[in-house]
């Protein structure tokens, strides 16, 4: 039986609990510390676990750790980062040395990357799930450090857009300035820099604006432009949305809507980031560091994408025949 315990950090509380599914909790021959940026309900977290639990060795135990950054920004020496560096500790006097660490997100990274030294001297790192290249590559470069950064991809998805509103004057692009939300802005600038698009770009920032902004902000977009979603993790005053367009704001939507990061529940299509994928090749880049692979023979990778379509939404705009070119996922099947 796979052996899993998972350990959760709240700012709030400064508090750590373990638990573990299996019914002895015997400690394996190899460990692993998993750390997410994140929340487990963050959209994104509980698909890149299915996929990483799906895959890692039977016998290896995982800790995990939830950062939780998109309410508490990551700061490094701040009181919560000590506090998140504390409980590592805690962990290591309990349950000895981990043989490897897993760290999901760019926030996660940074920490590993900013404590590398001091907390995880000489032990191989996986990273998963990184919005950018660029700091992917320097962990790369450290020689300790492999995984796997992801794409929005927004080339893609502008041509999605352009095809799917021919007539549009500008595309709505929903963002924030969360840490993730800043480098995956930079990296649509530059996909959106390729190519001459002939239309607009203007953005709607929910870190700026309060709730009421940001509904009136998301009604007032019309046919033919678009709206398009890179992150909305808060408003102005910290309302958390978790990421995604909710059922509060859906309602609003009054046009196509791309969604690069898997949200098609309440958008209407994307070519989106594969987040169970993604979280499956990390388990099985771990397998192959603790079999005997060197860091350094696995070079950083990206996951393949998934096109998918939400039908219900698709029809409301009348777009059957787009519809036939992308085919949806199984589990977007038209209803």
């Amino acid at each position: 039986m796979r052996k899993v315990k998972i350990v959760a950090t709240f700012y709030t509380l400064l508090s750590l609990f373990i638990f573990c599914q299996t019914a002895s909790c015997q400690e394996s021959k190899k460990k692993v510390l998993f750390i997410s940026s994140y929340s487990y309900d963050w959209v994104i977290v509980p698909h890149e676990l299915d996929g990483y639990n799906s895959a890692i060795n039977s016998e290896t135990t995982t800790h995990y750790l939830f950062m939780d950054t998109k309410k508490v920004p990551y700061q490094k020496d701040s009181i919560f980062i000590k506090e998140f560096y504390s409980h590592i500790l805690t962990l290591r006097e309990a349950h000895g040395e981990y043989d490897i660490i897993v760290v999901a997100d760019d926030a996660a990274l940074m920490f590993s990357l900013d404590y590398r030294d001091s907390l995880f001297k000489g032990i191989p790192i996986v990273f998963l799930g990184i919005d950018s290249y660029e700091l992917a590559k320097e962990a790369y470069e450290t020689g300790q450090m492999t995984g796997y950064f992801e794409s929005h991809y927004d080339s893609e998805n502008l041509d999605l857009a352009s095809k799917l509103l021919p007539d549009m004057q500008t595309l709505f692009v929903i963002t924030d300035d969360t840490i993730a939300g800043k480098a995956s802005r930079a990296e649509f600038q530059k996909a959106l820099a390729q190519k001459n698009y002939n239309f607009n770009v203007s953005y709607i920032n929910s870190s700026n604006l309060t709730y009421e902004e940001l509904q009136k902000s998301i009604s007032s977009v019309a046919l033919p432009n678009g709206l398009y979603l890179l992150n909305m993790t808060n408003d102005k005053y910290g309302n958390y949305y978790a990421g995604h367009i909710s059922e509060r704001l859906s309602p609003y939507v009054k046009t196509i809507f791309i969604s690069p990061i898997g949200q098609i529940k309440y958008c209407t299509a994307g070519i989106i980031t594969d987040y169970f994928s993604i979280g499956r090749s990390a388990a099985l880049t771990v397998n192959k560091i603790l079999s005997g692979t060197k860091v350094s023979d696995i070079p950083i990778s990206i996951a393949a994408p998934s096109r998918e379509i939400n039908y219900t939404e698709a029809k409301k705009y009348n777009n059957k025949p787009w519809c036939k070119r992308f085919p949806p996922t199984t589990s977007n099947k038209q209803t």
